[in-house]
């Protein structure tokens, strides 16, 4: 790592400006900008939280959409409940009745549609983290909460208006890949961690307010996540939950927009700044494939994220987001996008296996899907031993 910095300090930008000279530039900036730091710039927890509860609400909603809906189109003349394989204990499962081998079936065709709405999502993200976390630092953080915002909004609105209208799936895989074009939940956490690192100092505070903000991210993911289930439950809809969303959305926009200050500025040329971000793109990636005295080390963590998916993907962006030394200031919202967009490609290669697992092997040994998901874990606790 000590050898990317190094080289990377000499380059030269647009202009003839070394890079140390416009470190030294920005660096006054942003000291400028920490003794001004008012509790408007901890509006960024409540806005990352209430988008990921928003999300994963959402995610709930439509995974849970996706056999009720194909049950009713494949079986329409059973009930929902005789079409989930249900049986009247819940601790016993009469594998040779009919109705369990239908919900097999239309298990197997759900598992196809969460790899169409994942790749909708997922392939175009991937380009899009490293474009916005690159440009963050030419253009501020701001937008990385505007732009997933919008996107994460359109997509529930498609998916109401399709759910409502009983549209083509087409629909709601369109409301996916606009998400995806704005960069999914990967460009929100990038801007939450690119904000708290850039109002703290390398210290116990920086820490302290990625712990918080980690905290956060958990809690409103497990409420999304399983609240959502009830929420569907006692409404006896998939819209409410949508709609619940949109309105906590909206909530977030105006945050962001309003209370929320810019937290890194630099002055310059825009169009300038512009140029010199795609040579900032390549010397980033660096981090990943250039010599220095531990790259070992970070093969194996990179190889160790990769088997976990995305289960180890807050504490790899929290190291990122604490280690001051490598990340010479206006490279910070760079290498934060370049970890988002390896975060979603394992998010979207794990989702696409998992699902593919699934609906391959479903009807031959039911589970197996978890075995694969367990040995992934183990070579990613072997390669960390």
């Amino acid at each position: 790592m000590d050898n990317f910095i190094n080289a990377s300090e000499s380059t030269e930008t647009d202009g003839g400006k070394t890079d140390s000279e416009y470190n030294i530039r920005i660096n006054t900036k942003i000291e400028k900008l920490e003794k001004t730091v008012s509790y408007k710039h901890y509006s960024v927890l409540p806005i990352v939280v209430i988008f990921m509860y928003a999300f994963f609400s959402t995610s709930t909603t439509m995974i849970l959409f996706g056999p009720f809906s194909i049950g009713m189109t494949l079986f329409p003349n059973k009930s929902s409940a005789n079409t989930y394989g249900r049986s009247s204990s819940l601790c016993t499962v009469n594998t040779s009745s009919e109705e369990f081998k239908d919900s097999i079936i239309v298990n197997e065709y759900a598992s196809v549609l969460n790899i169409y709405f994942t790749l909708a999502s997922g392939l175009p993200s991937i380009i899009s983290n490293v474009l916005f976390g690159a440009f963050s630092d030419y253009f501020g953080r701001k937008f990385l909460f505007i732009i997933p915002i919008i996107g994460s909004l359109v997509k529930n609105i498609a998916c109401i208006v399709g759910i409502y209208y009983k549209m083509n799936y087409l629909v709601l895989i369109a409301g996916f890949l606009v998400e995806g074009i704005t960069g999914v939940f990967f460009s929100m956490l990038l801007g939450g961690f690119a904000v708290v690192a850039d109002i703290t100092e390398s210290d116990q505070r920086r820490s302290l307010g990625i712990a918080l903000l980690t905290l956060g991210i958990g809690v409103s993911t497990v409420v999304g996540s399983a609240g959502t289930g009830y929420f569907i439950s006692a409404t006896n809809s998939f819209i409410w939950p949508l709609v619940l969303s949109c309105g906590l959305l909206v909530l977030c926009l105006f945050i962001a927009i309003c209370i929320l200050p810019e937290t890194y500025i630099v002055e310059g040329d825009k169009e300038k700044n512009c140029r010199v971000v795609t040579t900032y793109i390549k010397e980033v990636f660096g981090f990943y494939y250039k010599k220095s005295s531990n790259r070992g080390m970070y093969n194996l963590c990179i190889w160790a994220f990769i088997f976990t998916n995305c289960e180890w993907k807050n504490n790899c962006r929290d190291v990122v987001s604490t280690e001051s030394p490598i990340l010479l200031e206006h490279y910070r919202g760079a290498l934060l996008g370049s970890v988002a967009a390896i975060e979603t490609a394992c998010y979207m290669g794990g989702t696409v296996l998992t699902n593919a697992v699934y609906a391959k092997t479903e009807s031959i040994m039911g589970g197996f899907v978890f075995f694969v998901m367990g040995g992934c874990s183990f070579l990613s606790m072997v390669l960390l031993l």
